[in-house]
Formats: C-alpha cells, structure tokens, sequence
C-alpha cells in the first residue's frame, strides 16, 4: 500500500493497494474501488470499520495471511496503516479519493 499523489496536490488524494488487499477489503465489506472519485470523507469511516473488522475477525486474519501472505504482525501493520489513511481522508473534506492498484499505471494530477 502506498499514498500515490495527494500529499502535495490539494485536489486529490492517491492510494495504492495491491490487488490482494481490495480482495480483504471485499470481504470486510468494502468495495474501495467504489469510492474511487469520492470524496475523502465519504470513505473515511467504512476504510476505518473494514480495518477493525480486519482485526477483529480471526477469519478475516486467516485470509489476509493467506491471500497476502504475511505473518499476524504484518496484519496489523496493515490494518493500522489503512486506519491512519482513513484518519487522513477525514481531515480532508474537498478532496476527492483516486484508488488504484499498485501495479496499474502511476497515478497523474
């Protein structure tokens, strides 16, 4: 996962996840892929609850460590970084949300 654009541009914020990831997220219940062009507020708390859910969930565990294949800390990791994303599309209320798989092309401004 990585923050693409946005932290400079004032228009747009970037994330990049890799495929596997927008897999998990599916199955904690979100379709990120959806909020691609929204508003950052609007996917800030359902980026926050899929990541609890992501922890909470020992079945969800399981299958983020076997789709992605990382070891529990990695878990965690993961999930804390997707609730500090969350945080930041909060903070940013005329932003819109561009996301893209990390190995689709760069995003562009």
């Amino acid at each position: 996962m990585e923050l693409a654009g946005g932290r400079n541009s004032s228009d747009f914020y970037g994330l990049r996840l890799k495929p596997e990831l927008f897999t998990i997220l599916r199955h904690a219940g979100l379709d990120l892929l959806a909020y691609d062009g929204a508003l950052c507020p609007e996917v800030a708390l359902p980026l926050a609850e899929a990541a609890l859910r992501i922890e909470a969930d020992p079945a969800l565990r399981s299958l983020f460590c076997l789709v992605v294949g990382c070891e529990d800390g990695t878990a965690s990791e993961v999930t804390e970084n997707l609730r500090q994303v969350a945080q930041k599309c909060a903070q940013r209320p005329a932003v819109t949300l561009r996301v893209r798989p990390l190995d689709d092309l760069p995003l562009s401004s």
